[in-house]
């Protein structure tokens, strides 16, 4: 033992320090292991929970997130479909009946094509964005272009709202990140739906008058009939339309922050102590749970907390949701706790992340998170902090008239 030592001495310099410090090290690293090793283990048996990650692309998650119908539409995105309705009063079902035609929702988004001319290959610039815009439909015809629609203007910037609007373009900004992206799916949708509410479609209009507002946006008739297949099959479909209609049952979440409280960022909070979820979101033996529901013994009498910091719409029972509680997370957000056993707000109180909304009933409870009225998974929030890309629009969302 002591020829070591001397020889550890040696390599050291005899540097008394430096020869204490090497044990310690080794320590560190023993403790390291063995505190992973430990940690692994607790968490393999449940007995600590998993740390998340949140998510590198929120954009790609929401597009990998499972569809609600045999159309495979994120859900997240039926919010911005009915958002802009409420803007324009255009069908949410043609809008996503264009979504899914032009690029299956975003997941098929590409910029050219190979064209063959006789025995020659060249590049031909294809539409861009979530619906194959033209470039020229983007940022206005005004702007020189080529028969194609693709603007030969020597470093355009397609996103650039002072070009858009002095082009008389559609392109719109929702998420007020001071451009207009064609490949940003909230500002594609909303810019779409204006030109779709000049072209006359609306709800209540005929079917005639829906074609003729779509054939002006891409005059190919294999494409409309596309489009209006999947219009159709939307319609048929009496789980679609029950899940995603407007909830007139709550009052509606304001447009933006209401005053009293500050949005929360990050996580929300897990709305009880329990992460047991006995019937998750989706469809379940013929039934779709809006939410996700808590039955576990050990919640009875425990409290039931708010999520996030927010403003209390409403308490009391209305049409299957008994002893309810409505919360107004701003943005868009609203929080909905049912069947509880007793209720600890009332209408109009501020309440922080955290806080008791009330007691968790022997049966448990129900728990779900809205965007604009649009029920949606609420793991993906609770667990991986997602954020909700979904604002209203600003007042400057009139397109600007071709003066030409």
């Amino acid at each position: 033992m002591s020829r070591i030592m001397k020889m550890i001495s040696a390599l050291v310099g005899g540097n008394i320090l430096l020869l204490l410090f090497i044990p310690l090290i080794f320590i560190l690293i023993i403790a390291g292991i063995v505190g992973s090793v430990i940690g692994a283990i607790l968490r393999f048996f449940g007995i600590i929970p998993d740390i998340p990650s949140v998510p590198d692309d929120i954009e790609e998650q929401i597009l990998n997130a499972p569809g609600m119908t045999a159309l495979n539409l994120p859900l997240p995105y039926v919010a911005t479909y009915r958002l802009a309705e409420t803007q324009t009063n255009v069908p949410w079902t043609l809008l996503a009946a264009m979504h899914k035609a032009t690029t299956d929702c975003g997941r098929n988004m590409h910029e050219e094509e190979t064209v063959t001319s006789g025995s020659s290959e060249k590049r031909k610039p294809n539409p861009i964005g979530q619906f194959h815009f033209k470039q020229t439909f983007w940022a206005g015809e005004k702007w020189k272009h080529d028969k194609y629609g693709r603007i030969t203007t020597t470093n355009f910037d397609l996103t650039n709202l002072a070009k858009i609007q002095e082009g008389s373009g559609w392109g719109k900004d929702i998420d007020e990140d001071k451009k207009a992206d064609p490949e940003d799916a909230d500002d594609a949708i909303i810019s779409l739906a204006f030109f779709l509410q000049s072209k006359g479609a609306k709800k209540g209009a005929t079917d005639q008058d829906l074609i003729q507002a779509v054939t002006a946006f891409q005059d190919d008739e294999v494409f409309v009939q596309q489009v209006m297949t999947y219009y159709y099959q939307l319609l048929a479909d009496p789980l679609l339309q029950e899940k995603a209609k407007p909830d007139d049952i709550f009052p509606a979440p304001a447009s933006d922050t209401p005053e009293g409280f500050t949005a929360t960022k990050g996580p929300l909070q897990w709305p009880s102590s329990s992460r047991e979820i006995t019937k998750p979101y989706g469809y379940h033996n013929g039934t779709y749970n809006l939410g996700i529901d808590f039955t576990s013994p050990s919640l009875q009498g425990v409290p039931a907390v708010a999520s996030a910091n927010g403003k209390v719409l409403f308490v009391g029972s209305k049409q299957g949701y008994n002893q309810a509680v409505v919360i107004d997370a701003g943005h868009g957000i609203t929080l909905i706790y049912s069947n509880l056993q007793s209720v600890s707000v009332k209408t109009n109180d501020i309440i922080q992340a955290g806080g008791q909304v009330g007691i968790i009933d022997s049966n448990g409870f129900h728990f779900e998170i809205r965007l604009h009225n649009a029920p949606v998974d609420p793991m993906p929030y609770l667990e991986q902090g997602l954020q909700p890309i979904i604002k209203p629009p600003s007042n400057k969302t009139t397109p600007v008239e071709d003066s030409s």
